[in-house]
C-alpha cells in the first residue's frame, strides 16, 4: 500500500473514531464491510463484537440481545431491512427503547453496492422536544386555564356585585322596616306602660266596688233577715185574726140566743098584759141590743175577713221580698266572687302590660343594634365589591400578562413547530 493509501486510511479511522452517529457499512452480499467504534457503545458491545465480515443477521442478533429483544422481533426487524433494500428506498425512524433510549436509524441502500445504516442517539434531543411540547402544552393550557377562570372570576365577580346591590337593597329596605319598628315598638311601649297603669286604676276600682257590693250584700242580708222576723210577726197576725172568728162565732151565737130569749119575753110579757109592759120595753131593747150586737159582729166578722185577706197578701208579698233578698244577696255573692275573679286578671294584665312595656324598649334597643348592624353590613359589602373589582383587574392584568408571554416566548416557537 502507498503512502497516500494509509495516509487515506488513518483519515478515514480517525473520521471513523469521532462521529457522533454510529454507522455501519453493508455490502451487496449482507457483510459489515466498516463498523465504528460508535456503534458498539450505543449498543453497549464489546469492542470488536461486529467486525468486517459479521453479516447483518449476526449485527441484528448482537444488538438484539443489548436492548433485550427475543428470537423472533430480530427476524421482523431482519426482514424489514432485506424489504428495505429491495424496495431500493431510503428509510428513516426513531426507535425509542425500553430504557429510555431514542436512536434514529437511517436506511440508505445502494443498487449493487449494499446499504449504509446510521445511528443517531437523539435521546436528549427528543427529551428536550418533548419538554418543549409538553411546557408549549402546559403553556397553553395554562393560558385556557387562567382565561376560563378569568371568565369565571369574572362571573362570579358580576354575581357577586349584583348580589352585593341586591343585599344593600334589601339591607336598605330592613333598614327603614326597622326604623318603623323602633318608632311602632316605642309607640306600642308607651302605649302599653298607660294600659298598666289603666289597669291598676280599673283595679282599683274593681276593689272599691267589690267592697261597695260587699256593704250592699250586708244591707241585703240585714232586710232578709228583717223581712224573715216581719214574716213571723204577720204569721202571728194571721193566727190572731183566725182566732177572732171563733169568738166572733161565739158572739153571733150568743146574740142569736139573746134574741131568741128576748122574742119569748116579749110573748110571755103580752100574755101578762099590763102587769108585763115593763117587761116587753125591757125585751124590746133587749131584743134592739141583740141586732146591733149581731150587725156590729157581722162588720166586726167582715173587716177580719179583710184583715185576713190582707195578712195573707202581706205574707205573700213578704215571701216574695224575702226570695227577691235571698236572690239579690247570691247575685251579690257571685258579682262579688266574679269582681275578684276580674281584679286578679286586672292585675295580671298590668302586669304582662308593664312586661311588654319592658319589652317593647328592649325591642327598640334591638332596633337601634340592628340599625347599626346594617350600617356595618352595608360597609363590609361595599369592600367587598371593591375587593371584587380590585380582583377582577388583578385577574385581567394576569390575563394580559400570559398573553404577552405566549406571544414572546411561545407563539414563535409553537407556530415553527
Amino acid at each position: 500500500m502507498s503512502d497516500q493509501a494509509e495516509d487515506r486510511g488513518d483519515l478515514l479511522s480517525v473520521a471513523l473514531a469521532h462521529m457522533t452517529n454510529g454507522i455501519v457499512v453493508l455490502g451487496e452480499d449482507e457483510t459489515v464491510l466498516l463498523v465504528n467504534d460508535r456503534m458498539h457503545r450505543l449498543f453497549a458491545l464489546a469492542p470488536g463484537t461486529i467486525a468486517a465480515g459479521t453479516t447483518l443477521a449476526q449485527l441484528l442478533g448482537h444488538v438484539g440481545a443489548s436492548v433485550g429483544w427475543d428470537a423472533a422481533r430480530v427476524a421482523r426487524v431482519l426482514d424489514n431491512h432485506r424489504s428495505w433494500k429491495r424496495e431500493g428506498t431510503d428509510r428513516q425512524l426513531d426507535h425509542h427503547y425500553d430504557d429510555g433510549t431514542v436512536l434514529r436509524i437511517a436506511y440508505r441502500p445502494y443498487r449493487a453496492r449494499g446499504a449504509v445504516l446510521t445511528f443517531d442517539d437523539i435521546t436528549q434531543q427528543e427529551q428536550r422536544a418533548t419538554l418543549a411540547r409538553a411546557r408549549k402544552d402546559a403553556a397553553r393550557q395554562f393560558r385556557d386555564d387562567v382565561g376560563e377562570t378569568v371568565a369565571g372570576v369574572a362571573r362570579v365577580a358580576a354575581a357577586i356585585r349584583a348580589r352585593g346591590d341586591d343585599a344593600a337593597a334589601a339591607t336598605a329596605i330592613v333598614a327603614a322596616r326597622v326604623g318603623d319598628i323602633a318608632g311602632l315598638s316605642a309607640e306600642a311601649s308607651t302605649g302599653m306602660a298607660a294600659a298598666a297603669d289603666a289597669a291598676a286604676r280599673l283595679n282599683d276600682t274593681i276593689g272599691a266596688t267589690a267592697d261597695a257590693i260587699d256593704d250592699a250584700a250586708g244591707i241585703a242580708e240585714q232586710a232578709r233577715v228583717a223581712a224573715g222576723h216581719s214574716s213571723t210577726a204577720i204569721a202571728k197576725l194571721a193566727d190572731h185574726a183566725r182566732a177572732i172568728g171563733p169568738v166572733l162565732d161565739q158572739i153571733g151565737a150568743l146574740a142569736a140566743q139573746s134574741r131568741l130569749l128576748a122574742l119569748n119575753a116579749t110573748i110571755e110579757a103580752a100574755r101578762a098584759g099590763d102587769a108585763g109592759q115593763g117587761f116587753r120595753v125591757v125585751a124590746q131593747e133587749a131584743r134592739l141590743l141583740t141586732d146591733q150586737i149581731g150587725r156590729a159582729t157581722g162588720g166586726i166578722a167582715d173587716h177580719v175577713d179583710g184583715i185576713r185577706d190582707g195578712v195573707d197578701d202581706v205574707v205573700g208579698a213578704h215571701a216574695v221580698i224575702r226570695g227577691r233578698l235571698d236572690d239579690v244577696h247570691g247575685r251579690a255573692a257571685s258579682v262579688r266572687a266574679t269582681m275578684q275573679a276580674e281584679r286578679v286578671e286586672v292585675a295580671a294584665v298590668a302586669r304582662a302590660a308593664r312586661e311588654i312595656a319592658g319589652n317593647g324598649d328592649l325591642a327598640v334597643r334591638h332596633a337601634h343594634a340592628l340599625e347599626d348592624a346594617h350600617r356595618r353590613l352595608d360597609a363590609a359589602f361595599r369592600d367587598v365589591t371593591r375587593q371584587v373589582d380590585a380582583a377582577e383587574r388583578q385577574v385581567s392584568q394576569l390575563v394580559d400578562g400570559a398573553d404577552r408571554f405566549w406571544s414572546m416566548h411561545l407563539a414563535a416557537h409553537h407556530d415553527a413547530g
